[in-house]
């Protein structure tokens, strides 16, 4: 009955003609009761849920210890930054970032060949779950020893795990961030409620070993400007100047989830798309790593790629670390050049 109720409600949101929110108090024991809160995608991302979250338990506390209601400062509003991106983009924006996009959305690359496998009438869904110490192994040490971030690993090992089932060797992968970025000191969006989340593309390029993909990658996503955030300015605001390439996969990457947040099987990508696409989610829970797949692919493609993405785990918790994914921007204080950091590298061996 519980499910039902929600589903209805969460079936219930139009984003069109309302509603866009909806609550439910579910009483389930004389003591006990079950808050249900679901809001239209289009209106909130990822990390406004965390705001929401914190504020609402910040306020029943203090209700519980019959305190005045207080949350913590007022941050700028969406309208704000709104208005703000219109500036931006007419007289703030770098020449050298809108040089880059220009340049960068031109390059070639290997013929993609998987369209014509997007053969389902229905999205449906596929997931590769790692153990705890699976997880340790790349969100700790991997990160650590590698000085890589999260997404930095997690799309190395999409990039190897399509090399070795579907023969990829480089694509255009569309990546979202949190959009969230401190690009003027007159606006500030860290607490505000809204969509923020900048989409843009990034170049991957797998090659044989894991640590040369993690290497290729760290240095694709570490060119971008402004983590992507010019590129839907400009995509958008600028129309027609910039050559769009073209993206049939994506990669979100939500954090660690605790037990507020319920991941689900989300099939609403293919209400947005003009073409499908090959989702990849993934997230930490229970202190367990998932990578979700969500695509209209046909489904031998799709275990192909969740075998091969747990392949190249197995690969590099076969292996030993051996610093070939380092470059230049690992160590920000020294002035050193890629030569530089070769020889240094290689110098013991």
């Amino acid at each position: 009955m519980r499910d039902e109720w929600e589903s209805k409600a969460q079936g219930s949101l139009d984003i069109s003609n309302g509603p866009i929110m909806k609550m439910l108090v579910l009483k389930e024991q004389s003591n006990k009761y079950r808050f249900f809160w679901v809001i239209h995608h289009l209106l909130i991302d990822a990390v406004s849920w965390r705001i929401l979250l914190e504020d609402f338990n910040t306020l029943h506390d203090q209700a519980l210890n019959n305190q005045t209601g207080k949350l913590a400062y007022k941050t700028s509003s969406f309208k704000d930054w709104s208005n703000f991106l219109r500036k931006y983009n007419e007289s703030l924006m770098d020449p050298e970032t809108l040089r880059y996009w220009e340049q960068k959305t031109k390059s070639e690359i290997t013929d993609f060949k998987i369209a014509e496998d997007f053969i389902a009438k229905e999205e449906s869904t596929m997931e590769k779950s790692f153990g705890e110490e699976e997880t340790e192994l790349l969100i700790q040490e991997l990160t650590r020893q590698s000085k890589a971030t999260v997404e930095e690993v997690l799309l190395s090992l999409i990039a190897k795990g399509l090399k070795q089932s579907l023969d990829v060797k480089n694509f255009w992968m569309e990546v979202e961030g949190h959009g969230r970025e401190m690009v003027d000191e007159t606006i500030d969006v860290t607490r505000t409620v809204g969509w923020f989340t900048a989409m843009y593309p990034i170049l991957l390029q797998s090659d044989e070993r894991f640590d040369d993909t993690l290497r290729n990658t760290k240095n694709a996503i570490r060119e971008i400007p402004n983590k992507g955030l010019d590129y839907g300015v400009i995509k958008y605001l600028r129309p027609g100047v910039i050559q769009e390439p073209d993206i049939l996969v994506t990669f979100n990457y939500l954090g660690r989830l605790d037990s507020q947040f319920e991941s689900s099987n989300s099939r609403d990508f293919g209400e947005f798309e003009n073409k499908p696409k090959l989702h990849f989610l993934s997230f930490i829970q229970d202190g367990k790593l998932i990578i979700k797949i969500i695509s209209k692919l046909a489904a031998e493609k799709m275990n192909l790629i969740i075998e091969a993405i747990g392949k190249v785990v197995m690969e590099i918790k076969g292996t030993e670390f051996d610093q070939g994914s380092l470059i230049e921007s690992d160590f920000p204080d020294a002035i050193l050049t890629e030569e530089d950091l070769f020889h240094i590298l290689n110098s013991n061996k």
